[in-house]
């Protein structure tokens, strides 16, 4: 069974410049595509012309105009770590499940947590300088019942050899909303 409904609608909070929208199931109807960048979104929008894409500016923690329960499956990448504090992180989290519909899941993917010196340290032996990064811890996640945590070395132990973020990278599954 797929995790969203044959013909839904998938919201992609943060989807940037929107690379991986194509790989996107051929089932889902429309994507409502949301990023804080008009910029983003113009090249998004440039690069998914074939798709039925909606393109909202929008901040993740308040994503005005998008009604309760309109999508199917929500997803929010590598955005809650490029947020300075708790609040605006769990106003973030709040806002993606309002808008996703009941019996459908929400996913945050491409978290980090872990020891801030040992990954810039990593990132910088992978010729990468310095990141911005925030981190989120793990436990973050523990107000948020039923919340799924999943970490990149736990789905390939070996996956440190050849990525630099294996040890801190995680994702988190809501379950469905009620």
């Amino acid at each position: 069974m797929a995790p969203y409904p044959a013909g839904g609608i998938l919201c992609d909070i943060g989807c940037g410049a929107g690379a991986f929208l194509r790989i996107i199931p051929t089932s889902i109807k429309a994507v409502l595509c949301i990023d804080l960048s008009s910029g983003l979104l113009r090249t998004s929008a440039n690069y998914n012309r074939s798709a039925p894409f909606v393109h909202l500016a929008r901040d993740a923690g308040d994503l005005w105009g998008v009604p309760d329960g309109f999508c199917d499956l929500t997803m929010v990448m590598s955005v809650l770590q490029y947020m300075d504090d708790v609040p605006a992180r769990e106003k973030a989290v709040s806002e993606a499940v309002r808008v996703t519909a009941r019996g459908a899941r929400t996913f945050f993917f491409d978290l980090r947590s872990g020891d801030k010196k040992l990954y810039d340290s990593h990132r910088l032996s992978a010729g990468l300088t310095q990141s911005n990064h925030h981190f989120v811890p793990r436990d973050f996640w523990r107000d948020y019942p039923g919340a799924t945590v999943v970490s990149l070395s736990d789905l390939e132990p070996r996956a440190s050899e050849y990525y630099y973020n294996a040890n801190f990278s995680y994702s988190v599954r809501l379950p469905k909303a009620a």
